[in-house]
Parts: C-alpha cells; structure tokens; sequence
C-alpha cells in the first residue's frame, strides 16, 4: 500500500510538472499575432483545403491529428497530406474540422493546451468561431487572470481568423 501511495504521488508530480512545463513554454496572444501575419499565405491555403475537406466529409466535427493522413481513405488522405504540410510550416497540434450552425466551415489549429484535474485550456488559432468574445488586454493577461474563474475571447486577426483561448476551471 504504501508502495502505491507512493507511486501515485510521484505520478501526480509528474503530471504537474509536464502541465508547469506546458505553461511555462505556451505563447500568447503577443506571440501569436505576429505569427499569422508572418504565415498568412499558408493559414489562407489551410482555410481553402481544410474547408474543403469538411465539406467533401460531410461531418460535423473531425479532429485531425498531423502524421494521419495515411489512416483516412483516398483522395482524403491525399489532401490530408497536404494539411500536414501547411501545419508544419505554421506550427501547431491538432487540426479541428467544424460545421457551423448555418452549414459553413470552422477551423481549430490548437497551439497549446491541457486538461488537469477537471480543468481545462487551450490557445488556438481559429476560423470563423462560432462564438467571439472581445479581447481585453488587461483583463486577459494569461498569469494574472483568477484561476477560479472561466476566461473566453478571441482576438480578430484576417481573413476570418482569431486568436482563440479557453479557460475552464
């Protein structure tokens, strides 16, 4: 028993170091703008493939994870391939396909982000959210916010793109 105890409790360390480590190295909204307009031809090459790979899916929601594409069928995998191209050359995780209320095309391109504990969070580039919500530096700042309380906004880019972050306590 004891053994396990303290297993457990090496193991919970572990998991709070590999999210202090995430926080520690995350970029913010400072980091991420000027990177857009550094990667706005490829970002605008992603809406176009992406959106249309949504549409030819037909699905609702698609997470997709760089280095998959041989998993999906052709042409899909195809242009998946593609997908994987553009997301190197941006940098970021998983590619989010979305459909919108209205039947139009919504991208996630996580840039960071973990779930510890019940809580969650996340900093994404995102087209065409389905919800905005202003960005207010000062009231955004990501170490100085009340970790009791959620945190939601998107900053407009171009294009049809946000800085998108999401804090669930």
């Amino acid at each position: 028993m004891k053994l396990l105890f303290s297993f457990l409790s090496f193991c919970g360390l572990f998991v709070l170091y590999q999210c202090s480590q995430a926080a520690a190295e995350r970029s913010g909204v400072p980091e991420l703008t000027p990177h857009f307009f550094q990667h706005r031809a490829e970002f605008q090459q992603l809406t176009t493939l992406a959106c249309a790979v949504q549409k030819q899916m037909n699905t609702r929601h698609e997470v997709y994870k760089p280095g998959t594409a041989p998993e999906y069928p052709m042409p899909l995998a195809a242009d998946f391939a593609k997908i994987d191209r553009l997301i190197r050359q941006i940098g970021g995780g998983s590619l989010i396909l979305l459909q919108g209320a209205d039947g139009g095309c919504s991208l996630l391109l996580l840039q960071w982000g973990f779930v510890f504990a019940g809580d969650s969070v996340e900093m994404s580039y995102s087209y065409n959210p389905s919800r905005l919500a202003d960005y207010i530096p000062e009231l955004h700042d990501l170490d100085k916010h009340n970790p009791q309380e959620p945190v939601y906004f998107t900053k407009p880019l171009a294009d049809g793109w946000y800085v998108q972050y999401d804090y669930s306590p």
